[in-house]
């Protein structure tokens, strides 16, 4: 889904609602042509610095910026709570282990890929990662123009109500910030049925990595490899 393609333009007007993946991308296509549509050249280090590690979910990072904004809206009486918007409020968006804000976002990407996105229907979007891709899309517009959230009480009580669970989940991540990075645990011979390991003595560990999530353009859990190459200088290509 790092190919942008042209699946985001509406097949026609005769259904009212804009579900199903063939409407939208997911967060690492988002990411990508929000990287590229900066214009220029990009250098091999370019590359590497802008493009390959960017760990940036464009989905994550537009949820806490209005759910942010919802929440300076209201008087938080609860100190840890307050605490926890003051941090991302700071966050540069970069879901990195290093990141002050990085336990507190991974919590509430964990909520928003399970239960978060799952209630979306009910606003008429996919309950898929594409349709909250695709409902920012149209919310953040309005709000950098107005400086508001669309005055929609399902809409903020969604924001609010998976801010605050995802919160609550961000000790569940104390352990990547404790270890320098997450480790990824590797059991032998696993299967997609989960029978876990088949010779627990041959299980591998990665060492800590900088980026957990997989919605990344950076993403080692996710698998993703990156070949840059420079035409002007081979020996400079890089495989990533």
């Amino acid at each position: 889904n790092q190919i942008y393609t042209a699946n985001q333009l509406p097949a026609g007007q005769w259904y009212p609602y804009p579900l199903g993946p063939a409407r939208g991308v997911g967060p690492r296509a988002e990411r990508l042509a929000e990287i590229f549509s900066r214009g220029g050249t990009f250098s091999v280090q370019d590359f590497i610095t802008e493009v390959h590690r960017d760990a940036v979910n464009p989905t994550l990072r537009d949820f806490v910026i209005l759910a942010v904004a919802v929440m300076d809206e209201e008087s938080i009486t609860d100190p840890e709570l307050e605490t926890a918007v003051a941090k991302l409020r700071e966050w540069d968006y970069q879901l990195q282990v290093d990141r002050a804000a990085y336990t507190l976002a991974s919590g509430i990407l964990s909520v928003l890929e399970t239960e978060g996105v799952a209630e979306i229907w009910k606003m008429g979007y996919a309950g898929t990662e594409e349709g909250p891709s695709y409902m920012f899309r149209e919310l953040m517009p309005e709000f950098l123009k107005t400086g508001k959230v669309r005055d929609d009480p399902q809409l903020r009580s969604w924001l609010k109500e998976y801010l605050v669970k995802g919160i609550a989940l961000a000790s569940s991540f104390d352990a990547d910030v404790e270890n320098g990075g997450y480790i990824h645990k590797m059991p032998y011979q696993e299967t997609f049925m989960g029978l876990g390991s088949f010779a627990p003595e041959h299980d591998l560990e990665s060492p800590p990595l900088k980026v957990r999530a997989i919605q990344t353009i950076w993403s080692p859990v996710g698998q993703n490899y990156a070949q840059i190459v420079d035409f002007s200088n081979l020996d400079q290509s890089l495989s990533l």
